[in-house]
């Protein structure tokens, strides 16, 4: 798997899957694309802008089981 990975650089996308060199665990951004642009747009609609609007500081509204429960329903 080390030799296809490091002479194949195509196959890349396809052996993360099962091979990552250097070890460890793998983001959650390779595995689920995506995931913070759909937090933040959700953020984004349950939240609050600055009381004085003096700032673009948006303040979520939601609780983590709210927010769970949206990225269920994506």
């Amino acid at each position: 798997v080390e030799y296809l990975y490091e002479t194949k650089p195509e196959l890349h996308p396809q052996l993360r899957k099962v091979y990552r060199p250097g070890g460890g665990r793998p983001r959650i951004e390779e595995q689920i694309p995506g995931l913070l642009e759909a937090i933040e747009e959700i953020a984004k609609i349950g939240g609050a802008s600055d009381d004085r609007r003096r700032s673009e500081i948006i303040r979520p509204c939601l609780t983590l089981d709210d927010l769970r429960e949206k990225l269920r329903q994506r």
